[in-house]
């Protein structure tokens, strides 16, 4: 009967062995790393000087009633909105768009309701822009483009960029009504341009000059004004209008 027992005992040994080794084998495939999938992502974009924000602005009502101004057969308009944005603005004084501020404008251009990051590296907390064409019954058109900032403070609008740019062009027309400060530049008697500042907020108002279509040099405009443009009385209800209605209720 012993060697019975030798053979059981060998018999044992081979199958703990035997078991161990698949053991281990279902380890090592359990364990086994597996590869990793690599997506290739666009570099994120910069943080920008200012980002765009919703504006609701009845545009069509500002020309309503206004002097020298028939019967509108037809009105065009872009309205924009930009709020202080995350990224770094451009220092004061270096945008393009403000170095050829002094002089008439004529037709119109995305430029004139851009966002102005002179303005709000000076501390603006948003812009609202708008422009506008309107056709008349009587074949007559007129064009605007308008522009408000609200600053933090009364003290910080009086400082904006533009201030310093206008008050440097020549012939300059200066005037004060109660709180409100105007730079002025004529066209003969109408204003091409007009800067307001009234409080925390700032307005540019420029007049445009409305070019025939195929006929090069030729301007066409309000028979009611030598230049074309609105006249004096028009501007000054624009400007009231652009003060009234650019979100007066907001900090």
């Amino acid at each position: 009967m012993r060697p019975f027992r030798g053979l059981s005992v060998i018999a044992a040994v081979a199958l703990l062995a035997f078991t161990g080794c698949v053991s281990t084998a279902e380890l090592e495939s359990e364990t086994s790393p597996t590869p990793t999938r690599t997506i290739d992502r666009p570099p994120a974009e910069p943080a920008s000087c200012t980002r765009e924000r919703s504006v609701d602005l009845p545009v069509a009502d500002s020309t309503d009633g206004l002097p020298g101004v028939d019967e509108v057969a037809s009105m065009e308009w872009s309205l924009a909105g930009y709020e202080r944005g995350e990224g770094a603005c451009v220092p004061e004084g270096t945008s393009e768009s403000a170095t050829t501020v002094c002089s008439p404008v004529i037709g119109d251009s995305p430029a004139l309701s851009a966002p102005l990051d002179d303005m709000f590296a000076a501390g603006a907390l948003r812009q609202t822009s708008a422009r506008v064409r309107v056709d008349m019954t009587t074949g007559a058109e007129f064009a605007y483009a308008a522009s408000t900032w609200r600053f933090p403070s009364a003290a910080d609008a009086a400082a904006a960029p533009f201030v310093g740019l206008i008050a440097a062009c020549d012939d300059v027309a200066t005037s004060t009504d109660d709180d409100r400060r105007r730079w002025e530049l004529y066209d003969g008697d109408e204003p091409h341009l007009r800067l307001t500042v009234d409080g925390a907020d700032v307005l540019l108002f420029r007049s445009l000059s409305v070019a025939a279509e195929g006929e090069e040099g030729e301007i066409i405009g309000l028979p009611s004004t030598r230049s074309g443009l609105l006249s004096l009385a028009a501007v000054d209800d624009l400007e009231e209008w652009w003060l009234s209605n650019t979100a007066p209720g907001e900090p």
